[in-house]
């Protein structure tokens, strides 16, 4: 993983484990998506989240991961929680790729 990041979810799919958001120095919330493929010992970036997030949880149901709640910090210092995003994939000849990251609750 080439960006350190605490307070991420992960979630695993497809025999890939992915990282989603966390928070980088200084407490800035992040809105990456990083897979690890155990079977190559590769990392390698995905299409952002549409919102930056820390803080949250990730679970996978079916063929989707759902990545929930958390936040990010705003200017002002406070704290905003946020919604649940829904991620899809599909299989390409170079491997799995991250199609879409749709909000379905908005806070």
């Amino acid at each position: 993983m080439a960006q350190r990041r605490s307070h991420c979810a992960t979630a695993v799919y497809n025999g890939h484990i992915f990282v989603f958001g966390g928070g980088a120095d200084r407490f800035e919330s992040l809105g990456s998506v990083v897979a690890y493929d155990p079977a190559a010992d590769r990392w390698s970036a995905c299409r952002d989240m549409p919102t930056r997030r820390s803080g949250t949880v990730a679970a996978t149901v079916g063929d989707k991961i759902y990545v929930m709640a958390g936040g990010f910090k705003q200017p002002n210092g406070r704290f905003r929680f946020l919604d649940i995003v829904e991620i899809s994939f599909h299989q390409r000849p170079r491997g799995l790729h991250m199609t879409t990251a749709t909000k379905l609750v908005r806070k």
